[in-house]
């Protein structure tokens, strides 16, 4: 679960003084969601990427399960703790170019917009260093605890809705996107997540490697956002009261390839971490040389066009894991092609394009793109 959301309203600031007249119920209500069954799935699912050398951590699967939720619980008691779950990246200057000095970006912005924007890189780190230095020293009792909320944490990495400003749709007409994605989909469709087993890799900057994940999961924002408009018309809803079932059966299908993906990327890069800390705490030595991971693409990702709004021109930036034949194109709010950015085969890389909007008009315009069975879309805003 990401903030405290009332009817689509940014209500962080708030949190602390509800709180403390919620507490009796915050257990309950803070477990809800990604935070409940997509947390129990990833913690638990997570242990079947890890070598048999990691024993100590295959065995208490179910206790990373059990304790998945620890950190949103935590919420209702520690004022400290929300901001960990959450990056909105587009309120963030020049997001690809973070550095693990949480202090320059403060030195930019300000505490208290650091804050109120999130930090879960920066969080999700310092939890893996605790658990290094507790597996250092044997403290297994410590240490599985920190695991268990560094899984939470990277799973809030790949919950697309963790990582964006518009996190409950309040910008783009989907007010309770939030819950109703994370919480009623997934709860709806639990028995059909799956993960497939995978192998784990040392991770030698963890920070970018974390922030890749969370720009990744950005990428896939505007696909539930239309997911969502596409299962309210379908379904005959108007977004007031609760959500007939048929709803989330289409908003499922619309995003179920998207979700899956996160829950096993989730997964793999849990156990990537876990393993590495495991490496650095000296309880095992790779058998092969650690890999630079963060330089090598993780999935086919489209990211959100930079500067947004912008005028004139505006740069899109897109990932390919494989050699495919891509095609990014722009259409207009009617649907008409403007403009062919790529249409080539291409190699395995991050890419990214400058899209020249001179002599068109203001408004919002859609970019795709097309690599092999992927197709992601994008909404962006020219102002001439």
């Amino acid at each position: 679960m990401k903030k405290l959301e009332t009817h689509g309203m940014r209500s962080r600031a708030s949190l602390s003084t509800l709180a403390r007249f919620l507490l009796p119920v915050a257990a309950g209500f803070l477990s809800l969601g990604w935070g409940g069954t997509g947390h129990r799935f990833i913690n638990t699912r997570t242990t079947g990427h890890l070598p048999s050398s990691m024993q100590l951590f295959i065995q208490d699967s179910t206790y990373f399960g059990d304790h998945g939720s620890d950190a949103d619980i935590r919420k209702g008691s520690d004022t400290s703790e929300s901001p960990k779950h959450y990056i909105d990246l587009e309120n963030i200057p020049a997001y690809g170019n973070l550095t693990p000095n949480l202090d320059s970006l403060i030195a930019v912005m300000g505490w208290e917009a650091v804050k109120e924007n999130g930090i879960l890189p920066w969080a999700t780190v310092r939890s893996y260093d605790s658990l290094v230095a507790q597996l250092r020293r044997g403290d297994w009792l410590s240490a599985r605890l920190t695991a268990s909320d560094v899984g939470h944490y990277v799973g809030d990495g790949h919950q697309p809705l963790h990582n964006t400003a518009n996190y409950n749709g309040q910008f783009s007409g989907n007010s309770g996107i939030h819950s109703r994605y994370e919480s009623g989909m997934i709860n709806a469709n639990e028995g059909q997540l799956v993960v497939r087993p995978a192998s784990v890799i040392y991770i030698r900057d963890r920070f970018a490697f974390v922030l890749a994940r969370c720009i990744d999961a950005n990428a896939l924002v505007d696909s539930i956002m239309m997911a969502d408009d596409v299962a309210k018309t379908a379904s005959g809803w108007n977004g007031s009261g609760t959500p007939p079932a048929q709803y989330y059966s289409v908003l499922w299908e619309q995003t179920r390839s998207l979700t899956l993906r996160e829950m096993q990327s989730g997964t793999e890069a849990l156990a990537s971490l876990w393993y590495s800390a495991w490496v650095d705490a000296g309880l095992i030595v790779p058998t092969f040389t650690p890999m630079a991971e963060s330089r090598l693409p993780y999935g086919f990702s489209l990211a959100q066009n930079f500067p947004n709004p912008f005028n004139s021109a505006t740069t899109i930036r897109f990932t390919l894991p494989e050699p495919v034949h891509a095609v990014l194109k722009v259409y207009d709010c009617a649907g008409r092609e403007v403009a062919t950015l790529v249409e080539r085969s291409m190699e395995v890389g991050e890419r990214s394009v400058r899209f020249d909007a001179t002599g068109l008009a203001s408004g919002v315009y859609l970019y795709r793109l097309t690599a092999g069975s992927f197709v992601q879309s994008r909404k962006m805003i020219l102002m001439q």
